[in-house]
């Protein structure tokens, strides 16, 4: 009979296992890089530009990267145009990294960017008439 705890395809899988968690990121696991972020605006129909290329008329959202800072534009015609900065913040899933699997994974959350945050999280602006 042949013994599991010994055969070489267990200790394969084993090793691939624990190379798998030691790999990831807890950032990396339970998020992404991207962070989808709604905008909306009163009244709506602004139209919507960010520093990162992506535009769009209000309600909308976009899928944004977590590890950077994003300037958005929002212009309607007869209002005032608004603009405001995205901040990136530290993701509280990255304390995980505290636990399993330690500097390696807050270098993997780090490098991917899903140690980060945007925030914030909704966006909605109230324009104002010229």
């Amino acid at each position: 009979m042949h013994q599991i705890w010994s055969s070489k395809e267990f200790r394969g899988i084993l090793i691939i296992s624990i190379l798998c968690i030691a790999l990831s990121g807890c950032a990396t696991v339970t998020t992404s890089r991207f962070q989808k972020v709604p905008f909306d605006s009163s009244p709506q129909g602004a139209d919507v530009s960010l520093s990162s290329g992506h535009k769009g008329v209000t309600p909308c959202f976009f899928n944004l990267q977590r590890n950077k800072k994003h300037i958005v534009t929002m212009s309607k015609a007869g209002y005032e145009t608004v603009e405001l900065t995205l901040k990136k913040s530290i993701c509280w899933s990255t304390a995980g990294n505290m636990i399993i699997p330690g500097l390696l994974g807050i270098a993997v959350d780090t490098l991917t960017g899903a140690m980060c945050k945007i925030i914030p999280e909704k966006v909605h602006v109230d324009l104002q008439s010229k």
